[in-house]
């Protein structure tokens, strides 16, 4: 039977799904926010997406942005 996501982003790319048939797209890029703790009290929009069996959902690591990152919070910036 179908499933349901619902997701929020926190400062990541939209994360991937791969449909049972093999066809790869982005979900919920309208809902991109601050990564979490940089805004005081932000809120998360949230969007629901309908899954059907094997579809499958992952998320994108971008190793360059996140020492990017990493190297701000060492400054103390």
């Amino acid at each position: 039977g179908r499933h349901e996501l619902t997701i929020a982003n926190a400062g990541h790319f939209p994360p991937l799904l791969r449909s049972a048939g093999g066809r790869v797209k982005q979900l919920a890029r309208k809902i991109a926010g601050m990564p979490l703790g940089v805004v005081p009290d932000q809120k998360f929009e949230q969007a629901t997406i309908g899954l059907e069996p094997d579809d499958a959902v992952g998320n994108v690591h971008h190793p360059g942005r996140d020492a990017g990152v990493r190297r701000v919070h060492r400054r103390g910036n």
